[in-house]
């Protein structure tokens, strides 16, 4: 089986295998994107695709460097061949090569998913249950809630319309709140900053947002905290984005807002009152220390 790195040109092969927003884009730093090509009697084959990225991620209490596998797919007509097996050793191999000690990835609770935690438990993951509050909902409906349509005030400013220095002390504030995600600093750079917003008083930012496109018709809400917590700032930037995406995307587009933090769990269960928390698995493998 050999693997390959998967390039602008020969995603095509792979691109049916994971969803868009993994291959967009692929010379993203710290995102790694691998392929499966085999070979039988009738030629070469694009077995299967693996996707990870690396940033800084928590285990326990310990801030680690770490490898989080986001994708692992094999075409159903392939398996067995030794292409799921090709692709983890690549990624073990890359990473272990840098230094990384360790592989988070997280899976839902779904009988969907018991067969592959057990083939990831082989590879040394152990897996503990994590609560996560995650929303998924289209922007046509998202619009319909009256709590997020408003004006806001001049306080809050685009990303694009502030100061560098600004976002880098807005920046520099949002890595040091707790549980946010591992790579907050890559994806504020790569961020819609027509959407992206700080909001400023004297002169001092209290409040970041950050929203990515994640694909063509994909929003993710990343980042959303004021310096320290005040509600009418945080409403403030909601109503700035809600006017801005209006403005800007199609009304089928895909919201996305996973939260990290009490009082923003708090805030999504007053605006929509049906989300749920999401139980995922969290694997932690430490093979690569283990065998060194």
């Amino acid at each position: 089986m050999l693997i390959i790195t998967v390039t602008e040109k020969n995603r095509f092969l792979f691109e049916k295998m994971a969803p868009e927003e993994f291959f967009d884009p692929l010379d993203k730093e710290g995102h790694f994107v691998i392929g499966a090509i085999g070979e039988d009697e009738e030629g070469w084959y694009a077995a299967g695709v693996l996707i990870f990225d690396v940033a800084i991620g928590g285990i326990d209490e310990d801030i680690v460097m770490a490898g989080f596998l986001k994708w692992l797919y094999v075409g159903s007509e392939f398996r067995n061949r030794g292409a799921a097996d090709a692709l983890m050793q690549e990624m073990f191999r890359l990473l272990a090569g840098s230094g990384i000690e360790a592989v988070l990835c997280d899976l839902p609770i779904d009988m969907e998913y018991v067969e592959f935690s057990g083939y990831l438990r082989r590879w040394g993951f152990e897996f503990d249950l994590v609560d996560v509050d995650e929303v998924r909902v289209s922007l046509d409906i998202l619009m319909k809630k009256p709590d997020l349509c408003g004006n806001p005030s001049e306080n809050v400013i685009s990303l694009n319309n502030a100061p560098v220095e600004m976002i880098e002390n807005g920046t520099n504030l949002a890595v040091r709140q707790k549980n946010i995600a591992p790579d907050l600093e890559e994806r504020v750079r790569l961020c819609d900053k027509d959407i992206s917003c700080i909001t400023v008083e004297d002169n001092k930012v209290v409040g970041m947002t950050v929203v990515n496109r994640l694909a063509e018709s994909v929003l993710e809400i990343t980042f959303l905290r004021t310096f320290p917590y005040n509600p009418k700032n945080m409403v403030d930037m909601i109503y700035f984005i809600s006017g801005k995406i209006k403005n800007k995307y199609k009304p089928d587009t895909e919201i996305r807002f996973t939260s990290r933090n009490d009082l923003t769990v708090k805030i999504i269960q007053h605006l929509l009152p049906d989300a749920e928390p999401l139980l995922v698995y969290r694997g932690v493998s430490l093979t690569m220390v283990e065998e060194e």
